[in-house]
């Protein structure tokens, strides 16, 4: 006569006990990957900012120059303000992305605090973004919007259920191997 075996339970309290090594979840290498490319769209942004962004400030005409320019005295110092101001925002855009990827390298182990910080820095470069969306060259607008969509959806994979699981399991068996 053959016995059949019990569906494994997790025990109380929820810990797993130790076993081979929990599997990274799909989720997170995609929300890895969508900020290597922002990353990369950052460095494209800011790359067309330094190659187009003069040019596009001289042609930007008197309304853009008087706009983001105030209190130059005259033309040549009205277009390096505007100038100065859009390399700074590209600038901004690869520090924030910088640090987003530094701790987007904690978070693909599931790590609370670094999924945490990768939303923070995300979410509130996108504010600056926002308000000055259109403000520069198209190549620049266009870089920026894509930089605003993959900040919305790297947040949010990266606090779907099987990441929250995951960080867990990855907890309960470092506690495991912690007390064996």
């Amino acid at each position: 006569m053959a016995t059949q075996q019990p569906a494994y339970t997790a025990p109380i309290g929820g810990v797993v006990p130790a076993g081979p090594p929990v599997a990274r979840p799909t989720v997170l290498r995609v929300a890895w990957y969508a900020m290597l490319a922002a990353a990369l769209v950052a460095v494209v942004g800011a790359v067309v900012v330094f190659a187009t962004g003069r040019d596009f400030v001289e042609s930007a005409g008197s309304s853009y120059l008087s706009e983001h320019a105030a209190g130059a005295f005259d033309h040549a110092d009205a277009v390096d303000t505007a100038y100065g101001l859009l390399v700074n925002r590209a600038v901004l855009d690869l520090v924030a992305i910088g640090f987003a990827l530094l701790f987007a390298a904690f978070a693909r182990n599931g790590a609370t605090w670094a999924r945490v910080l990768v939303t923070l820095v995300l979410l509130l470069s996108d504010t600056t973004r926002l308000t000055t969306l259109g403000t520069g060259p198209a190549g620049f607008t266009v870089t920026t919007v894509l930089l605003v969509i993959l900040s919305l959806a790297i947040p949010t994979l990266l606090f779907l259920p099987a990441v929250g699981r995951y960080a867990k399991a990855r907890k309960a068996a470092r506690r495991a191997t912690r007390t064996a």
